[in-house]
């Protein structure tokens, strides 16, 4: 996605485009013949793994998501976070979205919940609980009521650059042909143009 591909064309239908997915895999062979990708880094399958692996001092560097680091970022004292590195620029951050609901079945009542509404999502009461429940606030004048002066860079990082992530029936269908994908070339079972070409064309398949 930070290169410019895509999971899926303009109907909604899930795509690999083969050409940027080779570059991608060469990218991730690159940082593992460089020695940034540690040799069991196919091991972990999800965010919580890993941080618990680099929490517990058992590797310098960890893929996790902001929700650990910044619910815990005090027992890892010395240590930063930044955005993945990605071969595209500018860099991105996927984000799940989040909404508000009210249940009030009394139409009496409708004008008093806009105004909680209101209230509740103005910077200073927004701030406050976002920052104490460690999620992303979706405004800069949240952000900026934050308290946190080592957090406060990285989320503002965080926020900058992120986009809602593909929706689960795309990652479903494409998630384990990346991972095969990215398996194969990172234990040399073929080349990122080879595996690329083979995801892109599995996904076309009816």
């Amino acid at each position: 996605l930070a290169q410019g591909g895509t999971l899926a064309d303009a109907d909604g239908v899930a795509r690999l485009e083969a050409a940027v997915l080779a570059e991608t895999l060469q990218h991730f062979r690159d940082l593992q013949t460089s020695g940034v990708l540690a040799p069991d880094t196919l091991n972990y399958s999800d965010t919580a793994a890993t941080w618990e692996v680099f929490r517990a001092r058992r590797t310098t560097l960890a893929v996790t998501s902001a929700q650990l680091y910044m619910g815990e970022y005090f027992r890892v004292e010395g240590a930063a976070a930044t955005l993945m590195p990605t071969a595209g620029e500018p860099p991105i951050a996927l984000a799940d979205g989040w909404s508000w609901a009210m249940v009030n079945v009394a139409p009496e009542q409708f004008a008093l919940c806009a105004e909680l509404l209101t209230w509740l999502t103005a910077a200073p009461q927004q701030a406050a609980w976002t920052e104490a429940a460690g999620v992303l606030p979706t405004r800069a004048s949240t952000l900026a009521a934050w308290q946190s002066p080592r957090l406060l860079p990285f989320v503002s990082d965080v926020v900058t650059h992120a986009q809602l992530q593909p929706n689960a029936a795309s990652l479903a269908l494409v998630g384990p042909l990346l991972r095969q994908a990215l398996s194969d070339v990172l234990n040399g079972r073929a080349t990122p143009f080879a595996a690329a070409t083979l995801a892109a064309e599995t996904v076309r398949q009816p």
